[in-house]
């Protein structure tokens, strides 16, 4: 909206210096007609002083009926009042709120409650902008929780809190001489005795250890299953909550 002084002396009908030339004020407006126009400048520039009447224009046809008005004249009682409009240059959005308000109220009875049934139901843009952030969310969401199930896969941890710590197998070292060992090559008569029996107490506690390794592993198999099956359950269960249905 565009305001300016009237100037001019061939118009009689409007006071000189006392009148406002309005331009471009029905552009706020979803009327069509001249009153809602004349009754939005009234209660937009009354702050400014008394305001004698309001003459609305249009630059098309008289005869096109549907032509919209573009311009105003606002003749105020006082020159003061044309010059604090002029100053002030601008008006608030609460201002030109309540002037639109008091211009157009706002609709009753069933088409106000369809006009506030489409005016609180979103659009089809906004929708999908929603979806697709959501979605975007529940993905991130779904990769970290996969990360962290290899996390736990690769280094598994007990009850107890440890994690196990493997080793792979070596083969034994082999006598450079090719001789049977140290515990079958003993210098004195009984050294032959000695060594078989330590190799005796090796191989038990060795195979006593092994058998708690392989305890262990089944045990800790046996884990990783159950916990990838709540794993799959629980992400079956976010799925179909989160589902994006919409319609």
């Amino acid at each position: 909206m565009f305001i300016k002084e009237h100037r001019n002396k061939s118009d009689e009908s409007r006071k000189t210096g006392s009148t406002l030339f309005v331009c471009n004020a029905s552009t706020s407006l979803t009327g069509n007609d001249s009153k809602t126009l004349e009754v939005y400048l009234k209660h937009l520039f009354r702050k400014f002083g008394e305001i004698e009447g309001v003459s609305v224009g249009s630059l098309a046809d008289e005869e096109d009926a549907a032509s919209k008005p573009v311009f105003a004249h606002v003749v105020f009682e006082s020159k003061k009042s044309v010059k604090a409009a002029l100053r002030a240059g601008a008006f608030s959005a609460e201002e030109a709120a309540a002037a639109l308000e008091a211009a157009e109220p706002p609709p009753t009875g069933l088409e106000g409650i369809i006009h506030k049934y489409r005016s609180q139901r979103l659009s089809f843009e906004d929708i999908e902008n929603n979806a697709n952030i959501q979605m975007a969310a529940f993905e991130k969401m779904e990769e970290e929780e996969k990360l962290e199930r290899e996390r736990k896969r690769a280094n598994p941890v007990d009850a107890d809190g440890f994690t196990l710590v493997t080793y792979k197998k070596q083969a034994a070292p082999q006598p450079a001489d090719g001789g049977e060992g140290v515990g079958r090559s003993g210098k004195k008569r009984g050294g032959a005795a000695r060594g078989r029996t330590r190799n005796k107490k090796k191989t038990e506690l060795t195979n006593f250890y092994r058998f708690q390794m392989r305890e262990a592993k089944r045990d800790q198999l046996q884990e990783l299953r159950r916990r990838f099956e709540e794993d799959k359950a629980r992400v079956a269960r976010l799925r179909e909550g989160r589902r994006f249905k919409p319609f």
